[in-house]
């Protein structure tokens, strides 16, 4: 995605950050961007065509995130369906507690660029972790798995019944995931108590917390490598 990287590409995707998490999707414009990087509108969409497209870097950058803070988790002998629970739970869980990531989770799933990269992020991860309950499955079954699962996560960081507690909605809809990938109901349970178990303000503040030192230190990588490649 985007034209060869450069630092004023790098600089372009830590600046729209900054303005989604403050101001939103809607509320950030590629010309707040560009005043603020003083480029022109033209030398924005030579690296990135749309805003959508911006989107799209940050939500790779997102998922990364999150996987790396659930693979802290595994590595503290927690079963990595427990760590995928608690992955779930605490996006919903922001979105829960704060209105512009509620948005932005919500754009992420509604975008076809970002939700394609979901998508595929979630079949590589659903293949690894589902696959001694699916032993006969292919790449097409986990494919409309995730597609399915995809559409219950969108439902439960999107809450639209009000009058349906959160840790129902959590619960229902976790439940509803693992039962996709045949795990029995008694696992499911282990393992949805566990993520409903949580201190869900302290873990949703840990989370927002180093989610842009997360974006600045891998954009700040990735330049790195770039110059030392293109010396």
């Amino acid at each position: 995605m985007g034209k060869k990287p450069t630092s004023t590409k790098y600089e372009i995707v830590k600046t729209t950050l900054n303005y989604f998490l403050e101001y939103g999707y809607v509320g950030t414009s590629p010309g707040m961007v560009c005043d603020t990087l003083k480029l022109s509108p033209g030398n924005l969409t030579y690296y990135f065509p749309t805003k959508e497209h911006i989107f799209a870097e940050l939500i790779k950058i997102f998922r990364e995130y999150h996987w790396e803070t659930v693979k802290k988790l595994i590595d503290d002998n927690k079963h990595p369906i427990t760590a995928l629970c608690y992955e779930l739970a605490a996006m919903a869980a922001a979105c829960e507690n704060n209105k512009i990531a509620e948005e932005l989770y919500i754009e992420a799933f509604s975008k076809h660029l970002s939700l394609e990269f979901i998508r595929q992020y979630d079949l590589e991860r659903a293949k690894a972790i589902f696959a001694d309950y699916c032993p006969d499955w292919t790449d097409e079954d986990f494919a409309a798995a995730v597609t399915v699962a995809s559409g219950i996560e969108y439902s439960v960081l999107h809450n639209t019944s009000p009058a349906v507690g959160f840790n129902k909605r959590l619960e229902t809809a976790l439940n509803s995931i693992l039962a996709i990938y045949n795990v029995p109901a008694d696992e499911r349970k282990t393992h949805i108590d566990k993520a409903l178990a949580l201190d869900y303000g302290k873990y949703v503040e840990d989370v927002l917390g180093g989610l842009k030192d997360f974006v600045y230190n891998k954009t700040d990588e990735s330049l790195e490598e770039f110059k030392k490649n293109n010396k």
